[in-house]
This record gives structure tokens, sequence and C-alpha cells, in this order.
């Protein structure tokens, strides 16, 4: 497969807060409709990328800027179980 010319995009709304997923404008400021609320699925593949109980780093130029940590809210997934 090729690289594509205009790729899927995914970014956080600044009024909403919400996370969208398209393609982008030319001038990358916005997307093209279809545009796709993607919050739900995009926080869920956070947690299981990272784990319950656990925690990410995340590094920009080299330095941690923030911590992401997972707390699970059911007691048997607090205990590692399902």
């Amino acid at each position: 497969m090729g690289a594509s010319r205009n790729p899927i995009r995914v970014a956080a709304a600044a009024l909403s807060g919400r996370i969208f997923a398209g393609r982008a404008t030319k001038d990358g400021m916005g997307f093209k409709e279809p545009r796709y609320d993607v919050t739900s699925d995009a926080l869920k593949a956070v947690m299981d990328h990272i784990g319950l109980n656990r925690q990410a780093d995340i590094v920009s130029d080299g330095k941690v800027v923030c911590t992401i940590k997972i707390i699970a809210t059911t007691p048997s997934d607090k205990e590692g179980g399902k």
C-alpha cells in the first residue's frame, strides 16, 4: 500500500473537547465532512493500550509532559480479575 495523500487524522475539538476522526481540510485546520466522533473509542483504546491499574508517561522533546493513569472502578478490576 502506498502512502495516502489525505490520511485520516484524529484531533480534539477545542469547544466540545470531543475527539474526532476524519480527513483534514486543505489548510489542515479542520475536518472535511464526514467527520466522526470517536471519543469513547479513542479513550477505550488508550485504556487497553496502557492497561488497568497502570500508568504511562507522555514524552515530548525528551521530557515527560504528563502521566496518564488508568484506575479500575470496580472491585474485581482493582484486584486484577475480570
